[in-house]
């Protein structure tokens, strides 16, 4: 679609005086570019911006949504941070409109902590396997090591697991997620020399198996699979979806987004 400017030029180009000057070629000008400067009260809706997205210079109202955390330099160098936000252009370069949806990784995070207390079915433990795998290789590589050794379980995406563990330096991990093929789709809980109880997962896309690897001698070796109560999942749902409909709702009454007040904190 052509942008306003442009639109302009062609109207201009196309319309001529006719020869009977009952209505002239400016006449008919002036009314059709007064149309579509009307037309620019209102705001286009031009995507999902990243980061590295580059608008250009719109001459129309027009506005992104911004759903990944960072700081959006070709749009005044806005950041955007723990929620979607809407970035809509003004006079003086760019606008952020906050719309209190959380992102996709603050939700994953909140979820996490959410699983965190839920209802843990004990895996037997089983470390049978001598060692840890690399967590830095694409598939399975075992590290041999008289230290630590692993446990595999089959598991499914998007479930959780509650872990108590103690991983070790630097170079391995506590978990580390395999597809079918024996990929590494995947880690958790680097190599830090400390324990980590309660430590909350969740299985990633593609993840058939999760290998977790502890000291063979701590005590405290534990594996759960985490459950909710489902009243409290669809509480959870009930408030997301809720929240989506509210900016929805204010995108379909408000053609023109108001930016909310910012401080310098917001933009800094």
């Amino acid at each position: 679609m052509a942008n306003y400017e442009q639109l302009k030029a062609a109207v201009t180009a196309v319309i001529k005086a006719n020869g009977n000057k009952e209505i002239t070629g400016q006449i008919m000008q002036n009314t059709l570019l007064s149309i579509i400067n009307s037309m620019a009260t209102g705001r286009i809706f031009m995507g999902v911006a990243t980061p590295a997205t580059n608008p250009g210079t719109p001459d129309a109202n027009v506005f992104y949504l911004a759903i990944s955390e960072g700081q959006y330099i070709n749009f005044s160098g806005l950041i955007v941070s723990g929620e979607i936000s809407i970035l809509q252009n003004i006079s003086t370069g760019w606008q952020k409109v906050k719309t209190n949806i959380a992102q996709a990784d603050l939700l994953d995070e909140l979820m996490s902590n959410v699983y965190s207390g839920g209802i843990g079915t004990v895996i037997p433990l089983d470390l049978s396997v001598a060692g840890y795998y690399n967590p830095n290789a694409a598939t399975k590589t075992l590290v041999a090591s008289s230290t630590y050794a692993t446990q595999i379980v089959n598991v499914v995406p998007g479930d959780y697991y509650r872990l108590t563990i103690r991983v070790g330096a630097s170079g391995m991990a506590g978990v580390v997620f395999f597809n079918d093929d024996d990929q590494n789709v995947g880690t958790e809980i680097p190599g830090d020399s400390s324990e980590h109880v309660n430590e909350t997962v969740k299985v990633p896309l593609g993840a058939t198996q999760m290998a977790v690897a502890t000291s063979k001698s701590y005590a405290n070796n534990k594996i759960e699979k985490v459950t909710l109560d489902l009243n409290a999942r669809f509480t959870a749902i009930e408030d997301t979806l809720a929240e989506v409909k509210n900016v929805t709702d204010q995108l379909l009454e408000n053609p023109i987004l108001i930016a909310e007040e910012m401080t310098a904190d917001d933009i800094l």
